[in-house]
């Protein structure tokens, strides 16, 4: 019984560094941005894979930050769980044949935006 315990204390602290960036993301902004400087370089790399993915676009940090800006407004919650955020989200937004990077259906990158807009503590640039 006890191990039962442990591994429900495990998820709900799992659950709460998910829910934590959900209902208070101005107090994690930090851990936020960083978490979507993850996605980017996972992107990168995924792209760099060559073979398994030469129809993807070369994306600058300025157009992710209006992936990330667009699917913050559309989808609250997206980060949850942190393991899916590439591959359920920012990948398919890329990948899209209906919306284009520089289409106006992603909201123009506000460079004085809080987290999205600021990694460590430099503005939208291609990282």
């Amino acid at each position: 019984m006890q191990l039962l315990g442990i591994a429900t204390a495990t998820t709900k602290f799992g659950d709460w560094n998910d829910d934590k960036l959900i209902l208070f993301p101005d107090l994690f902004a930090d851990e936020i941005a960083a978490l979507k400087k993850g996605c980017f370089a996972e992107y990168n790399a995924f792209r760099a894979e060559g073979p398994k993915s030469p129809d993807l676009p070369k994306v600058s940090w300025d157009q992710a930050i209006r992936i990330f800006k667009y699917l913050d407004a559309t989808r609250p919650g997206w980060m949850k769980p942190r393991t899916a955020t590439f591959l359920d989200h920012f990948l398919p937004c890329v990948k899209s044949e209906n919306t284009s990077l520089a289409h106006s259906q992603f909201p123009a990158a506000n460079h004085s935006s809080g987290a999205a807009a600021v990694v460590d503590g430099k503005e939208a640039q291609e990282v």
